[in-house]
């Protein structure tokens, strides 16, 4: 989980990188926007590769961690816009081991923030790969992850979750219980407007898949005003706690104020 987060920290760098993007100033720079997840990283070797890749061998921890970055050559940023790519090996998450990539642009002036691409797939399939567009407004220069991270606003988040038996299992998640009656009840107390029918029909088959499940949920998140990472969290956290189909169903709708959110269930393919 601790390679988990510091990856999470590296691809939301771009914003503070020094304009001088030589490996060793570059890396400085995004340890210090690390911050406090930064300090037990040690013995870094950092070097130079082709294509204006920089390579990174560091011990998190007691893991060695294995990446590469490179700043301001990715072809799809807009004009003016900072950017980052980013690839790590073997990151050890509680769901599995995976291998990452990433690439994200930030346009200073407009607090613009695009998440290109995003991919972690294991050796079995299980993993996700997401989109966003990103709001990210009111941050200084200097500011560290932990604050950029609670000032993000999704605006458009898609997600593809590839979803195994054993990646729910390895998360711990227990969902015996959860029955399509008992999620079919809880939705119909959400507006139309924020889960449509369509969705809602998607996501029982998903749910009507349970346990033994594998296959891909599609899930697209639209919203005006933005979900922010801590209404992200306070919902799971409002999930957690729900002990009927009324709790859920206001914990989703707090969640999708403003919002659209829609599902789609393709069982067996990844």
């Amino acid at each position: 989980m601790k390679r988990l987060i510091a990856a999470t920290a590296l691809i939301f760098s771009p914003m503070l990188a020094a304009a001088d993007d030589a490996c060793t100033a570059g890396w400085e720079d995004i340890v210090t926007f690390a911050g406090p997840l930064a300090e037990e990283i040690t013995e870094a070797q950092i070097a130079p590769a082709e294509d204006g890749w920089c390579t990174v061998s560091a011990t998190l921890d007691v893991d060695r961690v294995e990446a590469r970055f490179r700043f301001d050559q990715l072809a799809q940023a807009p004009q003016n816009a900072r950017s980052i790519e980013v690839t790590l090996e073997s990151v050890d998450a509680r769901i599995g081991v995976f291998d990452v990539t990433a690439a994200l642009s930030y346009q200073a002036e407009t607090g613009a923030l695009r998440l290109h691409t995003f991919s972690a797939r294991a050796d079995d399939g299980r993993g996700v790969r997401a989109g966003a567009d990103i709001s990210l407004d009111g941050i200084e220069g200097g500011a560290d992850f932990q604050k950029v991270l609670s000032a993000l606003a999704f605006q458009n988040l898609s997600v593809a979750v590839f979803v195994t038996p054993g990646m729910l299992q390895d998360a711990g998640i227990d969902l015996s219980d959860l029955s399509r009656v008992t999620v079919d009840n809880a939705l119909r107390e959400v507006s139309d407007r924020q889960i449509d029918r369509r969705s809602r029909a998607e996501f029982l088959r998903f749910v009507g898949a349970l346990p033994n499940v594998r296959g891909t949920l599609d899930i697209a998140l639209n919203t005006p005003t933005g979900l922010r990472v801590p209404q992200i969290a306070d919902t799971f956290v409002r999930l957690d706690k729900a002990d009927d189909d009324a709790a859920i169903a206001a914990a989703l709708g707090a969640a999708l104020t403003d919002a659209t959110l829609d599902l789609a269930w393709k069982p067996g393919r990844m």
